[in-house]
């Protein structure tokens, strides 16, 4: 029994000093003045249109690219501070705005339908973290409601890049959100250059290409590819590198196409199609 005790004692004593050798976490600064300004790039949304957009805010006004330009008429914000065994020192910004569009509303925001009684009237609520893993205040969700309702028309999460850029990163996380945000921006590139496409040839186009099949085929490939590359967020991670590969790859050719139409003609160009590389795993 006393040698039970005894190696108990050593063990908690080996364990105190481990936790002694740990370095202390690092003190948070101040709070942020005005923790919700910037310009928010959309890592994931709903509707999901939103991502790879971005929310841009100042002290009296807040852009959202797909709702509308807004003028703050009030804000209320609290904080809350503690310390997390994953995050350490951390602090949370919560924050209600509400808001009266400035200009016309696109059509998602629009409250023209409303029959709440409120008019145009909407508000904004955000939650803003703070803590050294994120370079403090870069990572926050938003939430817009029309006035008096309680289901968000929008509910986004977001990277301030000026405070902590997912693409400057180490984490698995941070690396899946910027692609994310990477992927999206280059499919609506790819989808615009597709639209834009002259009449007589799109009808050539849109015979052999999709875009939305050729971004879930290029995904599913992509998946299989790298469903065995590590633990954790990394394999989707790479997963995503690999899809980003495949539609800026694709957005290149439908670009190529499109000068040698115009240089050419459609007949005498080859016609990008929904293929791509699938030589690396050769999944067919």
């Amino acid at each position: 029994m006393k040698t039970v005790r005894t190696i108990l004692l050593l063990m908690s004593l080996l364990a105190s000093a481990s936790r002694a050798e740990l370095p202390p976490e690092p003190p948070l600064p101040p709070p942020l003045p005005c923790p919700h300004c910037g310009k928010w790039v959309v890592e994931d949304a709903s509707p999901g249109g939103l991502t790879g957009e971005r929310i841009s805010i100042d002290q009296d006004s807040i852009d959202i690219s797909t709702c509308g330009f807004f003028d703050v008429t009030a804000t209320q914000q609290s904080i809350s501070e503690g310390f997390d065994k994953l995050y350490g020192n951390y602090r949370i910004y919560y924050l209600k705005i509400s808001l009266m569009p400035s200009s016309s509303l696109r059509p998602l925001c629009n409250s023209e339908d409303d029959d709440t009684g409120g008019g145009s009237a909407m508000r904004m609520e955000i939650k803003i973290w703070d803590h050294s893993h994120n370079r403090y205040g870069g990572v926050a969700s938003f939430h817009v409601f029309k006035n008096n309702q309680k289901d968000p028309v929008i509910s986004a999460d977001a990277w301030n890049p000026d405070r902590d850029n997912p693409c400057d990163a180490t984490s698995g996380l941070a690396n899946e959100a910027c692609h994310r945000i990477l992927i999206a921006q280059a499919y609506k590139a790819l989808a615009y250059e597709v639209y834009e496409t002259p009449p007589k040839a799109s009808s050539v186009l849109n015979r052999k290409f999709n875009v939305a099949s050729f971004a879930s085929a290029s995904l599913q490939f992509c998946l299989k590819r790298e469903e065995k590359s590590g633990a954790g967020y990394w394999p989707y991670a790479w997963a995503q590198d690999c899809q980003l590969e495949h539609v800026e790859s694709k957005l290149n050719e439908v670009r190529a196409w499109h000068n040698c139409v115009g240089e050419k003609g459609v007949r005498k160009c080859k016609t990008p199609t929904n293929d791509f590389d699938r030589s690396e795993v050769g999944i067919k």
